[in-house]
This record gives C-alpha cells, sequence and structure tokens, in this order.
C-alpha cells in the first residue's frame, strides 16, 4: 500500500491506523537500506583474498543469530589457518637461507686457512732452498699466477671437449710436480683414479708408459736446455733426479709391457718428446735421446740392458751417438758374460 498514500496522507483511514502503516513502512524501507550482518559476513567468506578478517565486538556476536556465529567462527578460523601457514613456510626459507649463508661463510674461512697455512710451508720450503724471505714471497706470488693459469686452461679444455689422453697425463705430472712428490704406489692410484678412470678407460700401461716418458722428455728438454750439452753423458746427470722422481712409475708400467715391444714404446715416445720439445739439429736431439736412456738405465730396475739393446738396435736411424751406446752396451753385457763364464768355472 503505499499507492493508497497520497502526499503522505492515507485517505479514508482514522488517524491512528495511518499511523501504524506509517511505522511499519518505515521500517521496512530502514530494512531495505541496511544489508543483514549475515550477507556481509558471507561476502567476507566469500572473496578472502580481497579483504581481510575482521574481529568482531561481543555486541555484535550477541545481535548475530546462531548461523551467523557459526559462519563468523568458521571463517575465524580458516583465517588463523591460513595466517600460520604462511608464517610456518617463511620462517622454514629463513632458516634455509641462513644455513646457507652459515656453510658459504664456514667455506670461504676454511679456504682463506688453508691457503694461509699452504703459503707459510711453501714459504718455508722455498727459503729452505736459499732463497731471502723477499725472492721467496716474489716466487710464491708467480706460482700463484702460474698455478691459477693452468686452472683457467683445464676449464676451458673441460668446456671445449674431452681431454686427449697425452693432455691429462701432461696436467696429472704437472700437480705432481708441483706437489714436489716422489712417485711411489699411491702416485699410481692417484693416476688411476684421475687419468685412467676419466676418460680414458681403454687404455692400457704401454699407452701410459709411452704418455709419461713422452712428457717427460720434452719437458725435460725445455726446463734443462738439454739442447745446448754436447755430451749424452752431462745429459744424464741433469736428469738424474727427474728420473728418479719417475722411476717407481716407469718401472711399474714398465714391467705390465709385452717384454717383446716394451723396449721399442720406450725408444718411441723417449724420440717424440724430444722431438717435440724445438728446433734442433738431428746429432742433438739423438744426444738428448742417448743421456735419457742413460739415466733410465741406471734408475728404472725393469729396463734390462738386453731389452735396450734390443730396442737400440732396431731404430731405423742411427746417429754416432747412438751407435756408440749401442756398442758400450754390448761391451756391457759381453763383460757381464765373461764374469758369469768365470765365476762358473770356479
Amino acid at each position: 500500500g503505499e499507492s493508497r498514500f497520497c502526499s503522505g496522507k492515507m485517505s479514508g483511514y482514522p488517524d491512528a491506523e495511518r499511523a501504524k502503516y506509517e511505522a511499519r513502512l518505515k521500517k521496512l524501507r530502514d530494512l531495505q537500506a541496511e544489508p543483514s550482518p549475515l550477507v556481509d559476513l558471507v561476502a567476507s567468506v566469500m572473496s578472502p583474498m580481497e579483504e581481510d578478517f575482521v574481529e568482531k565486538s561481543k555486541e555484535e556476536l550477541a545481535k548475530m543469530s546462531k548461523e551467523e556465529r557459526t559462519a563468523y567462527h568458521k571463517a575465524k578460523l580458516a583465517g588463523k589457518k591460513t595466517e600460520s601457514s604462511e608464517s610456518a613456510l617463511s620462517k622454514a626459507e629463513r632458516r634455509v637461507k641462513a644455513r646457507e649463508k652459515q656453510e658459504a661463510d664456514r667455506k670461504r674461512k676454511d679456504d682463506d686457512r688453508n691457503a694461509f697455512s699452504d703459503d707459510r710451508e711453501t714459504l718455508a720450503e722455498l727459503k729452505l732452498q736459499g732463497l731471502t724471505e723477499e725472492q721467496a714471497r716474489a716466487m710464491l706470488a708467480e706460482l700463484k699466477v702460474k698455478m691459477t693459469m693452468e686452472e683457467q686452461e683445464e676449464m676451458d679444455s673441460e668446456e671445449d671437449g674431452e681431454e686427449s689422453l697425452m693432455d691429462s697425463v701432461r696436467r696429472w705430472m704437472s700437480q705432481e710436480v708441483a706437489a714436489q712428490i716422489t712417485t711411489d704406489e699411491e702416485s699410481l692410484r692417484d693416476f688411476n683414479l684421475k687419468v685412467r678412470f676419466q676418460g680414458h678407460v681403454d687404455t692400457t700401461p704401454p699407452d701410459h708408459l709411452a704418455a709419461i716418458l713422452e712428457v717427460l722428455a720434452s719437458t725435460a728438454c725445455t726446463e734443462h736446455s738439454l739442447f745446448k750439452d754436447k755430451q749424452p753423458l752431462v745429459v744424464a746427470q741433469k736428469l738424474h733426479h727427474t728420473v728418479e722422481k719417475w722411476s717407481f712409475m716407469l718401472d711399474q708400467l714398465y714391467s705390465k709391457c709385452d717384454a717383446l715391444s716394451a723396449a721399442d714404446i720406450v725408444l718411441a715416445a723417449v724420440n717424440a718428446g724430444v722431438k717435440a720439445a724445438g728446433e734442433a739439429s738431428d746429432e742433438s736431439k739423438s744426444l738428448v735421446v742417448v743421456g735419457m736412456l742413460m739415466a733410465m738405465r741406471d734408475k728404472v730396475a725393469s729396463l734390462a740392458d738386453e731389452d735396450l739393446l734390443t730396442g737400440c738396435q732396431r731404430l731405423a736411424y742411427k746417429s754416432k751417438v747412438m751407435q756408440g751406446f749401442i756398442a758400450h752396451l754390448e761391451d756391457e753385457l759381453a763383460d757381464g758374460s765373461d764374469a758369469d763364464t768365470e765365476d762358473q768355472e770356479k
């Protein structure tokens, strides 16, 4: 009945009835203008990402119906669970980051401590060799630069592709030299782990012997300026400590080669290493080869004179120096044979 009112008055009704209907009409308009708390609560629950949960006062809760209070408490509980989950996740992430930082700091401190200890030991060794404090520190700085360059070369080679056996052997030998280690049983195990089982599992002891000898010969020519020497005995004396250092590895690998071809492998590898060392006359190269064979003859027990003589005799080209070495071996073997005969006669 609002259509029955005209200019705010009801025609045909007493004043008391008219007042009663006007009061009801006002209450109806107020209800239409103000949505119920249940509507607001449902809306907030349906869109939790858009609006945060709002805590209700005791007075507001008292005005709610049982259904409204149930919905309110469910919404409140869901909000607490979400907040707790987000808080726990955030704490876990913080713990992980803190642990990572702690590990990084510990590793950095350990590396610094180890580097300092290594520097002190290296300085002490250099000073024992007769260097002053200043000279030792300068030498240490140069060694660090060299090691950094070698590490970079190693990284570059790894990026370029798989190392060849010769490159792997050369890298491993440079590490052994830097460590100033005389080869032993542990060196052989280390060689297998770092060279043979790192991409060269199909290689054999003859391959390893040839690679080590070739690297050894080429490196020795450069480090000791062997092409300047005029006598093989001088070369042998210069290589005394070098061959002694590698004698265990050479002896072990040589003994695992076929007896009929072992000496041929030695001669071919030494010749290849000397040839790769740089420009020199054939006579100078042959002189260095003979000098290295003389040093090996004294230090590598498994390299018998008979085998060495046979290998030298098989060479296609024999320089004057090589011919003299062959004659010396023949004389040594003849003298040994004569001595054995005399012992037997006695």
